[in-house]
């Protein structure tokens, strides 16, 4: 099988501020061994507006942000990724994570080629560089989470003690990473292209999804998906849908699929865009599928302080263009206990009212947020006043 060396990708951002490599090690926990996020600020959003609308435009990523997030959360995050994949590899089940449509062989090397084009676009960004994060031929490598991967060969390159696993080509940059070699050949089939964006996915904390323009109709569609966070919601569903498939289930969203073959098309052809979905829960996994409840039984009545029970939740959606009829769309969720949140700047339990206040009723059934509203509503006093 020959190299596929993809052309500079149409949408990446132009990053000339090239942050260093990866800090010291983390004692913590055997794997990852070095935390790049060392010295980084932490990354706190709060994207509450009111009156709260779907609202079916994309927003321009401004020239000051990054297309790839990396803060304190990283390494917690890669330990959640290996957690549900070793429970897979023990033959669990942990629901979709690592899903694709079929596909034909003339697409499915046109898919390899864009996750390489996505896997270059990414590793020239500062974090893709603080996370070591580089694309070679066919494969790619991530020296902070301490593995590589390369469809077609898997021979030492002098960059360390690496150990092979020919029946993958997952290999292992240092000795605390060779679990890699043993959940890789889970993870799509040798030389698949949802293989090699697992691959990509594996050492960064974003979700990632390869969508592609179908040539038979002009849809695009979700092709590839390694999500290991979904917020409430089964990947596996979701694989092979275009966004009015997609948009089916969100209340109030006539807007949005009005726009649906508008945002696509931008999706896979110009942009980087950004945008921002946000929920309260209570429930503190970074994966939060299956859902749970949104709220204990016992606070139903008047005891008990909601803001205790809750977690505020956050998705950053971002998506580049990939060139060639294809687009990454990439999840990077947040969260963060509610009382915390509210402890850094407590007029957000105002804000948080009026949103939820201004959601229709469908809006607050499919969130599943009618008890969140209501227990918000008599949670303390008002926002200047909570602690």
């Amino acid at each position: 099988m020959s190299a596929i060396v993809p052309p500079d990708p149409v949408g990446c951002p132009n990053r000339d501020n090239v942050v260093g490599h990866v800090g010291p090690a983390d004692t913590s926990d055997a794997w990852p061994d070095a935390d790049p996020a060392v010295g980084l600020p932490p990354f706190k959003p709060f994207p509450v507006v009111s009156p709260f609308r779907v609202r079916p435009d994309l927003v321009k990523l401004a020239d000051s942000d990054e297309p790839l997030m990396l803060d304190q959360d990283w390494a917690e995050m890669l330990r959640a990724r290996r957690a549900l994949l070793l429970q897979a590899r023990a033959g669990l089940s942990v629901g979709g994570v690592s899903v694709a449509s079929a596909a034909e062989p003339a697409t499915e090397m046109a898919r390899r080629a864009a996750v390489l084009r996505a896997g270059r676009c990414l590793s020239n960004t500062p974090a893709g560089r603080r996370l070591g994060l580089s694309v070679h031929g066919s494969g790619l490598r991530a020296e902070a989470a301490g593995y590589a991967y390369d469809d077609i060969g898997v021979a030492n390159d002098g960059g360390g003690p690496d150990v092979a696993d020919s029946a993958g080509g997952f290999r292992a940059l240092r000795p605390e990473s060779r679990w890699v070699e043993a959940v890789g050949p889970t993870v799509g089939g040798t030389g698949s292209a949802l293989r090699l964006l697992a691959a990509l996915g594996l050492g960064l904390q974003e979700d990632l999804v390869l969508i592609e323009t179908d040539p038979r109709d002009g849809r695009v569609r979700t092709a590839l998906m390694q999500v290991a966070f979904p917020s409430a919601w089964d990947p596996a569903e979701k694989i092979g849908l275009d966004l009015f498939g997609l948009h089916a289930p969100v209340a109030d969203n006539q807007a949005l699929q009005a726009a649906a073959a508008r945002i696509a098309a931008a999706m896979t052809e110009k942009g980087p865009f950004v945008r921002w979905v946000w929920t309260l829960m209570a429930d503190s996994r970074w994966r939060a599928w299956p859902p749970r409840p949104t709220l204990p039984q016992d606070l139903g009545g008047a005891a008990g302080d909601p803001i205790e029970h809750l977690w505020f939740r956050v998705e950053r959606q971002v998506s580049l263009p990939l060139g060639q009829g294809f687009g990454l769309f990439m999840i990077r969720v947040h969260r963060r206990p509610l009382a915390s949140v509210l402890a850094d700047a407590p007029e957000r339990l105002d804000s948080l009212r009026d949103a939820l206040g201004s959601m229709s009723d469908a809006m607050i059934a499919y969130k599943g947020l009618g008890a969140v509203r209501t227990a918000l509503g008599r949670a303390g006093k008002r926002g200047a006043e909570v602690r």
